[in-house]
């Protein structure tokens, strides 16, 4: 927690890699529009997704987070990385 309180934001070189960010969409706390402000710190693609329900949106077990990011994650890993043996 204290690591989001103190975080001070410097502009700097874009990331190469691709971002996907998720956000609910009655947050209170963070709006679309900040989700959205991420995809100015890539040149490596951005993928944005929104969900119904706050900003706890991931500890609802019947969220459709709960399948989306998994196969998100799984996605994201180069599979010329894995060797069958």
């Amino acid at each position: 927690f204290e690591m989001a309180e103190t975080y001070d934001y410097r502009p700097g070189e874009r990331l190469s890699c691709p971002i996907t960010v998720y956000g609910a969409l009655q947050d209170e706390h963070v709006p679309l529009e900040s989700c959205r402000a991420w995809e100015e710190q890539t040149t490596g693609g951005f993928r944005g997704r929104t969900f119904k329900g706050d900003h706890f949106f991931i500890r609802n077990p019947r969220s459709e987070f709960m399948t989306v990011f998994p196969n998100d994650i799984l996605n994201a890993v180069p599979a010329s990385g894995v060797q069958e043996i």
